[in-house]
């Protein structure tokens, strides 16, 4: 019966992957890279909007006086 599992009997360790394992995947979405870039993007493009109405809002105001 162990031998169907692929165990074996009388074996003092067993291989176990870690974190620091040069093997071991980590995928980003765990990591959270790509919601980092999705947030960076969108910051970006707030910024960019933010900016272009302010320049607006400036030149207006230098309009009135």
């Amino acid at each position: 019966m162990i031998n169907k599992y692929g165990l074996v009997e009388n074996v003092a360790h067993v291989d176990q992957y870690t974190l620091l394992d040069q093997n071991n995947f980590i995928p980003t979405w765990e990591t959270g890279d790509g919601e980092k870039a999705e947030v960076s993007t969108a910051l970006l493009r707030l910024r960019n909007e933010y900016d272009a109405i302010r320049r607006k809002a400036l030149t207006r105001e230098e309009e009135l006086h």
